[in-house]
């Protein structure tokens, strides 16, 4: 079983960043994909400085999220 969340850059609450670190403080090695429709380099740093598994941009194809899913297949 392999658990992985999605989540957006931008939402109403709270930003990605803050729910990224969030999750990290529940579960250190769930795989967090960020994803956003805005590019925003010092976001995308960030995400991937604490950790985010893949940052990927709106719109995106369902072939790379196969290929993530592939990638997390591997690592278990």
């Amino acid at each position: 079983e392999i658990g992985v969340a999605f989540i957006d850059v931008r939402m109403p609450e709270m930003n990605g960043i803050e729910a990224f670190k969030k999750i990290r403080a529940i579960d250190a090695d769930l795989p967090v994909i960020m994803m956003t429709a805005y590019d925003d380099p010092l976001l995308e740093k960030e995400a991937v400085s604490l950790g985010a598994y893949r940052y990927i941009y709106k719109p995106f194809k369902i072939s790379q999220l196969a290929a993530i899913a592939k990638d997390l297949l591997n690592l278990k």
